[in-house]
C-alpha cells in the first residue's frame, strides 16, 4: 500500500515532467503526440494528489466530495476547478478515443459518440497553469508539518 506522502511525490514527479515536456521538449521537437503525453501525466499528478488528499474507499465519491468539502473554493475558481475535471475526463478519454490524428500544431481526439475534443499548447499550458497553483498549495502546506 502506497504511503500518503508518497502520493504527493508522485504527484510532484508527473508534475515535473508534464511541465518538462511543455516548455522544454515540445518547442524542440514539435511533435504534437506529446501533447497527449502532457494531459496524462497531468492526469496521473491530479489522481496521486487527489488519493493523498483522501486516502481509500470509492475513488468517484471521494472526489465529488473533495471538490465540495476540501476547500478548494479557498484556492480555486469555479473555471479552475472546471479545468480540473476536464483534465481527468480528457485523460479517461485519451484511452477510449477511437482516433487521434494531428493536425496542424493540434492533436484532435473523437470518441466512439463522435465527441470531438482538440488539444493545443496553448489550452495544454493553461491546464498546467492549474494543475501547479492546485498542488502547491497542499504542497507547501504538507511540507511544513
Amino acid at each position: 500500500m502506497v504511503e500518503s506522502r508518497e502520493y504527493l511525490d508522485l504527484a510532484i514527479r508527473s508534475l515535473q515532467i508534464a511541465d518538462h515536456l511543455t516548455y522544454v521538449t515540445y518547442p524542440l521537437i514539435k511533435d504534437n503526440k506529446l501533447l497527449l503525453k502532457v494531459l496524462l501525466e497531468m492526469n496521473k499528478c491530479i489522481v496521486n494528489y487527489i488519493s493523498f488528499v483522501i486516502e481509500g474507499g470509492d475513488w468517484n465519491e471521494k472526489f465529488r466530495g473533495f471538490l465540495k468539502n476540501n476547500d478548494v473554493d479557498g484556492f480555486l475558481n469555479n473555471e479552475e476547478i472546471k479545468k480540473v475535471k476536464e483534465i481527468l475526463d480528457l485523460g479517461k478519454g485519451y484511452g477510449r478515443s477511437a482516433i487521434e490524428f494531428s493536425r496542424g500544431d493540434k492533436v484532435v481526439m473523437m470518441s466512439d459518440d463522435l465527441n470531438v475534443q482538440v488539444l493545443d499548447v496553448e489550452r495544454i499550458k493553461d491546464y498546467l497553469r492549474v494543475v501547479k497553483k492546485l498542488i502547491q498549495e497542499k504542497m507547501e502546506l504538507s511540507y511544513k508539518k
